[in-house]
């Protein structure tokens, strides 16, 4: 008998361990979720945090990004709640907004075509600023948590500079730039801002002031120099608010939502308690995960091709410092699998980076412009698609940007660091042997000869031609007439469409309309979309899980959580100031004396 008992103990534990395991694991094979709610239902988006274009597919990139929403699912979800019976209104929370002004133009026309529908979108926000409120002018009604508010003080680009930390610790930047806008090479050489620096910025600034401003202008009906008159003072109370009209009233969060589900149901929100409300909401992530990559009859199929992340050599990753990375290999690989795919009618390449490497962003070029002989390519822009990211856009068939992507930015630098100062400092001799006069350079422990600075300024120079062939190859333009809107200058998506080096002024539903075109397919048409790149499969995440508990729980480091407020700030802005010095980002992960094609940075224009 004792046999027996020990026996069934032991089985019950293993079923206990196997439970537990399965529990504890299933999230990471992410099974699809069973979509639950009573119609009339409201879609419920909360746009706090990081919103990013794709999350990369691997398990650890993506939890150390901790992005927390698609745009793909995002658009996706939007799109097909449209038009599905039981969804009949938004409710949408609007809180710090982790995407740029691109995203947040999509966001707005696809909250306007599911109105267009005939559904509403309510929003509600405790705290947000400009971005986050262009955004919220996307619904029906807006309300404010009491005693809040919403930061409108106008627009500001705060640029930084380096070259006196590097003069601090006795490190000499070496920097040649082709193009008299390429700034990425100022901030290893001034303090301050060049004249033509100066001039791109503010032109993209007073484009986003002016948008925004028609937006409100439009959205809300309220009096232009009134509001005008008002940001120079700077609003932030709610009274002010509610005075100028820019919201409808002061509500917590709750409250909206129950009155989001009333207008539903057609029913008295008074009537209405808190389980009647849950019922009749689903998180726009589980309405996402439940839905087909495709509508029902689609006529045709179009991959999608997500392109994120600063331009390097060798795979795709995470950099825990400067962020996501698009490594050519990776890259070159996944539009090899595209072309080989018979069933694609088209593609479009979704590109969000700020450039890169330039050597990379060749390879990727061509790739590109491989992928071309098999199928027609379009280029859908995001927040940003500049330097590198515009030399791999160059090889499509149609360039699409959205009016507020950050793009052209068509321009070269390098840069050298001689360190002998430092080696001084630290009593480090050397002594050099060499074959040949060339082969010490280029080296960081002498600074250049003027003969060595002739040659590095002629790679550079040669990369930079380089990069404008490809770009007149792929617009149709004279060489002459790409270097007139080159010289590295950044521009936004509407002034390069003015400039020839955009298409067409638009989303990703716009490309993918272009792509349908280029098919031979109406531009409406329903069709299959193919997402790259494709999903780990459950044993890559399992692989992916076993090394990160090895790591002792990344998963915590990405998420932010277990920290303060005041640790989060200053993780948030030290990453703001990282992930925004892209160009410095780049040379310091692919070495000195490379030729790089990207940004200066990122500019946070808030």
């Amino acid at each position: 008998m004792k046999r027996v008992v020990l026996i069934l103990l032991a089985v019950l534990a293993v079923v206990a361990i196997l439970v537990a395991g399965f529990k504890l694991m299933a999230p990471f094979f992410r099974f699809e979720r069973r979509v639950d709610f009573d119609a009339p239902a409201v879609l419920a988006i909360d746009l706090q945090g990081l919103v990013v274009e794709r999350s990369p597919p691997e398990f650890f990139a993506a939890e150390l990004e901790g992005a927390q929403h698609e745009m793909h699912s995002l658009r996706l979800a939007l799109e097909r709640a449209a038009h599905d019976d039981r969804i009949a209104g938004v409710h949408m929370r609007i809180g710090a907004p982790g995407y740029g002004w691109a995203k947040a133009d999509e966001l707005r026309s696809a909250l306007g075509e599911f109105r267009d529908a005939g559904k509403f979108v309510y929003a509600f926000t405790a705290i947000t600023d400009e971005l986050g409120y262009f955004v919220a002018l996307g619904a029906d009604s807006l309300f404010l948590l009491p005693n809040a508010g919403i930061e409108m003080n106008g627009f500001r680009v705060e640029t930084p500079f380096v070259q006196e930390m590097f003069e601090k610790i006795g490190i000499a930047p070496q920097v040649e730039a082709i193009g008299v806008y390429k700034s990425a090479a100022d901030m290893f050489r001034r303090t301050n801002m060049s004249e033509p620096d100066r001039e791109a910025t503010r032109a993209i600034l007073d484009g986003v002031y002016s948008r925004f401003v028609d937006a409100v202008v439009e959205e809300r009906g309220v009096d232009r120099s009134r509001f005008v008159r008002a940001l120079e003072r700077g609003i932030y109370l709610s009274r002010d608010h509610l005075a100028l009209g820019l919201v409808d009233g002061e509500l917590h969060e709750s409250e909206v939502r129950k009155r989001a589900v009333a207008r539903a149901l057609d029913v008295d929100p008074d009537g209405l308690w808190s389980g009647d409300v849950e019922r009749h909401v689903v998180d726009v992530r589980d309405y996402a995960a439940g839905l087909s990559p495709g509508p029902r009859g689609a006529q045709g199929t179009i991959a999608v091709v997500y392109a994120v992340g600063a331009i390097m050599g060798g795979d795709s990753g995470y950099d825990p410092v400067f962020g996501r990375t698009m490594g050519a290999e990776t890259m070159k690989r996944m539009l090899r699998e595209v072309a080989e795919d018979g069933s694609l009618d088209a593609v479009v390449i979704r590109i969000d980076s700020p450039g890169g490497d330039a050597i990379a962003s060749e390879e990727i070029w061509g790739a590109v412009e491989a992928l071309r002989e098999f199928v027609p390519v379009v280029v859908s822009m995001g927040d940003v698609a500049a330097s590198g990211g515009y030399y791999m856009a160059a090889g499509a068939d149609r360039i699409v940007a959205s009016p507020a992507t950050l793009t052209g930015s068509i321009g070269v630098f390098g840069i050298l660091f001689d360190a002998s100062e430092v080696y001084d400092k630290l009593g480090i001799d050397w002594d050099t042997l060499k074959t040949n006069a060339a082969a010490d350079f280029p080296t960081s422990i002498r600074p250049l000869t003027e003969a060595e600075r002739e040659t590095f300024r002629q790679l550079i120079e040669h990369t930079y031609l380089s990069f404008l062939g490809r770009v007149a190859a792929g617009r149709g333009m004279s060489e002459l007439a790409v270097d007139s809107v080159a010289q590295g200058r950044v521009w936004s998506g509407a002034a390069a469409a003015e400039r020839g080096l955009v298409d067409e002024l638009g989303g990703l539903e716009d490309a993918l309309a272009s792509a349908r075109e280029a098919a031979g397919l109406e531009p409406d048409a329903p069709v299959l979309l193919q997402v790259y790149p494709r999903e780990q499969t459950p044993l890559d995440r399992l692989r992916e899980l076993l090394y990160l508990r090895e790591l002792g729980g990344a998963r915590s480091v990405g998420a932010g959580a277990s920290l303060s407020p005041r640790q989060r700030l200053a993780l948030e802005a030290l990453g703001d100031l990282a992930q925004g010095m892209a160009g410095f980002g780049v040379a310091l992960r692919e070495g000195s004396g490379r030729a790089i094609a990207a940004m200066p940075w990122i500019p946070s224009i808030r």
